[in-house]
C-alpha cells in the first residue's frame, strides 16, 4: 500500500498492547507490518486452530496445554520461593506475571511505586538483552511487570530451572547497582 505518511495509517489501525510495545517500534525505527491491516478476525483464528488440531490431534493439543501449565506452575513456585520476586497476577495457562522487589530494611522507608517501576525497567532491559532468554513487559494498574511464558513445545523442566537461575543472577546484579533512583 502506498501512502504519503505511513504513521497516519498505522496509528488509525494500531491496537498494540503494552507488552508488545518496544523502544524501537515507538521511535519508528522498525516497521511493524501488523498495524498495516485490519486485525485478524474470528474466521482466521478458527482456521489457525483447525491447523493445530489437524497437526497434533485433540489429545496432543491437550497434552501440550497441560505441559505448558505444568511449566508455568514450576516457574511460579520457584519465583514464590525467591525473596527477590513477587507474583503480581495469578498464573494463567503458561503465563506468569512477576516483578522484582527492592530490598527492604527497618531503617529505610519502603520504595515508591515509581522506584519499583524504575528497578523493574532496569531488570527487564538487562534480562532481555541476553540472547538466551525472551521476556516481555506489561503494565498492571501502574505497576511495571514482567511476563514469562515457559510453554514452548520443546521446553523441559531444566529450561525452566535455568530461566529462574538466570533471573536470580540478573536480579542480584541489578539490586547490587540499584540506589533507589527513579
Amino acid at each position: 500500500m502506498w501512502v504519503c505518511d505511513r504513521t497516519l495509517l498505522t496509528d488509525a489501525l494500531n491496537v498494540t498492547s503494552e507488552f508488545l510495545r518496544t523502544k524501537h517500534s515507538e521511535e519508528g525505527t522498525v516497521i511493524d507490518y501488523r498495524n498495516w491491516q485490519l486485525a485478524l478476525g474470528k474466521r482466521f483464528r478458527a482456521l489457525k486452530l483447525w491447523f493445530v488440531l489437524r497437526s497434533y490431534g485433540v489429545e496432543g493439543f491437550r497434552a501440550h496445554i497441560r505441559k505448558g501449565i505444568k511449566q508455568a506452575e514450576l516457574f511460579a513456585t520457584r519465583i514464590r520461593e525467591s525473596q527477590k520476586f513477587e507474583i503480581v497476577a495469578p498464573p494463567s495457562f503458561a503465563l506468569v506475571v512477576f516483578r522484582l522487589l527492592a530490598p527492604s530494611s527497618d531503617s529505610s522507608p519502603p520504595p515508591s511505586l515509581a522506584q519499583l517501576n524504575s528497578l523493574n525497567r532496569t531488570f527487564h532491559s538487562r534480562a532481555s538483552a541476553r540472547p538466551d532468554i525472551f521476556i516481555i513487559q506489561t503494565d498492571i494498574e501502574g505497576m511495571y511487570c514482567l511476563r514469562f511464558a515457559p510453554g514452548a513445545e520443546r521446553t523441559e523442566d531444566k529450561h525452566t530451572e535455568a530461566a529462574v537461575q538466570l533471573f536470580e543472577e540478573e536480579a542480584t546484579n541489578v539490586l547490587r547497582d540499584w540506589k533507589g533512583e527513579v
